[in-house]
């Protein structure tokens, strides 16, 4: 399995690369849209009408956006969330945030939706699951020893929408509380931890 076809780029920043240097100086975009996130199962269909002359463009009360617009990079910031990146060779494209609360209230069935009514995309789609918190380390109740599978529980979404074998999901496998190094943690370094911003874009 692959997740790329000509034109796609996708990536996720680390602790020792700055989101600047790799959406100015990297990527050849016309413009970078990002969410303000807010834990919800709010998408955004991102057309050329909601593009301004400035070339970020900031989209508050969302968690997922969508778009088939050529030259566009959209984004998502996570520190311990997953991070979930979609792409179908027409040349659609998202990007998800998908905490626990987000993954609760269906984000990711929303986010297909969303793409469905604006582009009529189903069949094809792969799936991108980026660093995130894995299921040993999330745990959120510690009298009962609970853990929530944050991959899990939207590999489910994805299965309830989607016929099997009509998609594809790729997986990074890592947790972002187990290496500081690489990787912010919430979890980990609570309210002073840094964000990293994953992102994708046709260009």
């Amino acid at each position: 399995m692959s997740f790329s076809f000509p034109g796609l780029r996708f990536g996720v920043t680390q602790r020792e690369y700055p989101a600047s240097s790799l959406f100015y100086q990297q990527f050849d975009y016309r413009y970078w849209v990002s969410m303000k996130q807010v834990h919800s199962a709010t998408c955004v269909a991102v057309t050329s009408e909601m593009l301004a002359k400035d070339k970020h463009v900031l989209i508050e009360n969302v968690d997922a956006l969508v778009t088939k617009e050529p030259g566009v990079l959209v984004s998502v910031r996570t520190a311990d969330c997953l991070p979930i990146l979609i792409a179908h060779e027409s040349g659609v494209i998202g990007a998800v945030h998908a905490g626990r609360k987000g993954t609760e209230s269906g984000i990711l069935i929303e986010t297909l939706r969303c793409m469905t009514e604006a582009f009529g995309v189903l069949d094809g789609l792969k799936f991108w699951f980026g660093p995130a918190i894995c299921e040993g380390c999330y745990q959120i109740d510690r009298d009962l020893d609970l853990h929530y599978d944050l991959v899990g529980e939207n590999k489910k979404q994805i299965m309830s929408v989607l016929k099997l074998g009509s998609y594809e999901i790729i997986e990074s496998g890592l947790c972002t509380a187990e290496q500081p190094d690489l990787f912010y943690s919430y979890r980990r370094e609570g309210e002073l931890a840094g964000r990293l911003q994953s992102f994708i874009g046709v260009l």
